[in-house]
């Protein structure tokens, strides 16, 4: 069986959670997340939603300095900081 990986975002993990859809998210394949995507997750409207992430099978991931060094850099001025983080440590 072909494992796929998928690298979410706080929208994807936001939209997901409403509709109580992280569990069918990761049966897809292995779900990996940045530390700093979850914390943009922590809000009122869904306050358990970090916890349920992680018990759905979420992987958590450090954005480690490389990828925050290379997003400071980035030449795509338009991406928020977090999102420059995924879109680097998606390379």
């Amino acid at each position: 069986m072909n494992q796929s990986l998928l690298i979410a975002d706080a929208c994807v993990i936001m939209d997901h959670g409403y509709f109580r859809g992280l569990g069918w998210l990761c049966q897809l394949g292995r779900v990996e997340v940045l530390d700093v995507v979850l914390a943009e997750c922590r809000h009122q409207k869904q306050p358990d939603l970090v916890e349920e992430a992680r018990a759905a099978g979420l992987i958590e991931i450090v954005a480690a300095d490389q990828y925050a060094t290379a997003a400071a850099s980035s030449p795509y001025r338009d991406l928020s900081p977090v999102d420059a983080l995924l879109l680097y440590y998606s390379m």
